[in-house]
């Protein structure tokens, strides 16, 4: 048995670890043809390309956050030479 186009990686996971198969058959959701064949190797990069996407992401709005701390503790400064 093979995983369908439109299923999801974890679907894909589930069936392999169902089957205790590292390759499955990639079957089209329309007319169940094989169009094509998909290893744990590839779910693991895929996996792999997620993470550090998400890494990225959350460096970036961590630097973001910092930038405005810096930015109100700036204006908190300003206002007490302000009003001293």
């Amino acid at each position: 048995m093979g995983v369908k186009d439109n299923a999801s990686l974890s679907q894909a996971v589930a069936l392999m670890a169902k089957q205790n198969a590292e390759v499955l058959p990639v079957l089209s959701a329309t007319n169940q043809k094989i169009i094509g064949i998909l290893s744990y190797r590839d779910i693991i990069e895929s996996y792999s390309s997620q993470l550090e996407e998400n890494e990225n992401a959350t460096a970036h709005i961590s630097l973001k956050r910092e930038r405005l701390k810096m930015l109100i503790q700036g204006k908190k400064a300003i206002n007490k030479k302000t009003s001293v």
